[in-house]
């Protein structure tokens, strides 16, 4: 049993809103226009931007491989800083052997900004976007399918009811949700060029989304309770370490 949690950090791709909305200005500008432009388009709904307009600035990919009842690998990585289009192949890389996804909001954000970003510099998606083994049904992109679970859609009944985020999931069952960075400081962040702030963050969402995801599981009966108890005190001392050196 292989799994990949992920989570992404992004920022307003002001190249997109130049070339789409002849936007003109500063960086800086730019995104602002965008926003705005958002919560005009929405009658002040949101002025969160459309997954295809965000730059992914970084990455993080939490593994957990159980053989024969048995811990064989579990794996905290992030990137950030690194050129989108370096990113966003590491993220296909991992996918090669098919593992079970996890995300949070992954098949409202996540995927599809993955897949529009892919498209936008022709990256290589079969791994993502193809059936696997031949079985239509078995798809990443299956909303029902447990190949990618996406455990804020699963936990809200599909739009039954209102989601919880992260962070408010994440309290809820005692951990600790967003340290010193929250997602609202991540443009400031890529500004600054503060990637290691970045890189942190987006690790820890990710460990935080497959420490959820286990402990579901465990309540389903489809992970042994007893390794769960056995791999807390590594992601505790993980995650402290991870919001220690983002704070």
């Amino acid at each position: 049993m292989a799994l990949l949690a992920f989570d992404l950090e992004t920022v307003p791709d002001v190249q997109a809103g130049r070339r789409i909305s002849a936007l003109s200005g500063t960086d800086v500008e730019v995104a602002a226009a965008m926003v705005q432009r958002r919560e005009e388009e929405t009658k002040g709904r949101t002025a969160f931007l459309k997954p295809a307009l965000h730059r992914v600035v970084g990455l993080g990919l939490v593994r957990v491989d159980v053989t024969g009842g048995q811990l064989r690998e579990c794996s905290v990585r992030g990137w950030a800083g690194e050129g989108e289009p370096d990113l966003l192949r590491r993220f296909f890389a991992a996918l090669h052997e098919y593992p079970q996804l996890v995300s949070w909001n992954g098949n409202g954000f996540d995927l599809p900004a993955l897949r529009a970003r892919a498209l936008l510099y022709q990256l290589d998606t079969r791994h993502l976007d193809g059936p696997i083994a031949q079985k239509p049904w078995e798809s990443y992109l299956n909303r029902y399918s447990e190949r990618h679970v996406d455990l804020m859609d699963v936990l809200a009944g599909y739009g039954a009811s209102p989601p919880l985020t992260l962070h408010e999931a994440a309290r809820l069952c005692g951990l600790p949700g967003k340290g010193a960075v929250d997602g609202s400081q991540v443009a400031d962040l890529a500004q600054a060029m503060d990637w290691p702030a970045i890189q942190d963050y987006v690790q820890s969402d990710a460990l935080q989304t497959m420490w959820l995801f286990l402990r579901w599981q465990v309540g389903r009966g489809q992970f042994p309770a007893a390794l769960y108890h056995q791999m807390e005190p590594g992601f505790e001392s993980q995650l402290a370490a991870l919001q220690r050196v983002a704070a």
